[in-house]
Parts: structure tokens; C-alpha cells; sequence
């Protein structure tokens, strides 16, 4: 039974390197705290052609003083395997998850 699993698991380890992709090599990254609790701002660029941008921050979540929610917004394209041009922008806070998503040629 031992040889059997050591046998199965070189053959998923042998597979999985077969499939494995060359690292895409990243263009831009810029990563930035804001001075506020919860601000941030990342960015992002890959040879591949994805490109990501996200902001963040803290805001208030009612009228009680120190209760606090994350608000987020960005954006995320990248080129489908049929060549199109992929845009997802989102924003997320008191209203919940609000993607937009845009397919262009």
C-alpha cells in the first residue's frame, strides 16, 4: 500500500511540473500606507498585461462615534484568451460588493 501512494504521489508531483508556468514578470508595483488607520494603495503591472489598482480606507459606519467599515475601490483588466480587453471595477463598502464589468475588443 505504501508503494502504491509513493508511486500515485510521483505521479501528481511529475504532472504538476509539467504544467507548471514560466513566473510572469511584474513591470510596476507600487504598495503605500496612508497616514489614517486602514488607507492604503496598491498598484500593480504585469508583462501579461493584467493591471491592477486598489484604494482603501476606513469609514465611519454609523453615527456612533469609533464604529468604523472598510471602503474599497479598483480596478483589474487584462486580456481574455480570445484577445478581448477584460475591465472589472469595483467598489465595496456600506452598499455591499458593486463590480461593473466591461468586455471591449
Amino acid at each position: 500500500m505504501k508503494a502504491v501512494c509513493a508511486i500515485l504521489a510521483l505521479c501528481i508531483a511529475a504532472a504538476a511540473a509539467q504544467n507548471a508556468a514560466e513566473p510572469v514578470p511584474i513591470l510596476r508595483f507600487n504598495n503605500e500606507l496612508g497616514e489614517q488607520l486602514g488607507q492604503y494603495n496598491f498598484e500593480f503591472e504585469s508583462a501579461d498585461g493584467v493591471v491592477r489598482e486598489e484604494k482603501g480606507e476606513q469609514i465611519p459606519t454609523s453615527d456612533t462615534e469609533g464604529e468604523f467599515g472598510a471602503y474599497k475601490e479598483g480596478v483589474i483588466t487584462y486580456k481574455s484568451p480570445e484577445g478581448k480587453t477584460v475591465t472589472l471595477r469595483f467598489v465595496a463598502g456600506p452598499n455591499g460588493y458593486e463590480p461593473k464589468l466591461k468586455i471591449s475588443s
